[in-house]
């Protein structure tokens, strides 16, 4: 079985560390952009099946990187989750006009993570 590609856009390593953590031996190829720009300019090579963005990243945020991505067709249809440590009523407007399926509040446990993911892809 061919495991799905999940890029995500993270800047804190701690969470990379405890991502790619998570990651091993499931499923899902964890590709990882320190920032919003990074995850830009992967996203043609790696043709990720979903994008875990945190919403504030350096160079853009993750709002800002669904901006750049509704441009595209190709692009706009990717399942997006955003990760914040924000109160979910500052970004919960965002969440609908830019087509993010779920939002996960940091800190988070692995099996909420895997939980939002399993819910997006429909798994």
């Amino acid at each position: 079985m061919d495991k799905k590609k999940i890029l995500i856009s993270e800047d804190d390593q701690y969470i990379v560390d405890f991502m790619s953590h998570i990651f091993r031996g499931t499923n899902y190829d964890a590709v990882f952009a320190r920032d919003g720009y990074e995850a830009l300019q992967l996203i043609p090579k790696e043709n990720p099946a979903l994008l875990i963005l945190d919403y504030m990243t350096p160079k853009l945020n993750a709002f800002q990187l669904c901006q750049e991505l509704n441009k595209n067709e190709q692009y706009r249809s990717i399942p997006k989750i955003v990760m914040t440590a924000s109160e979910k009523n500052e970004i919960e407007e965002g969440l609908e006009k830019y087509g993010i399926k779920a939002l996960v509040k940091k800190p988070f446990f692995a099996n909420d993570l895997m939980k939002a993911i399993e819910t997006v892809l429909g798994v």
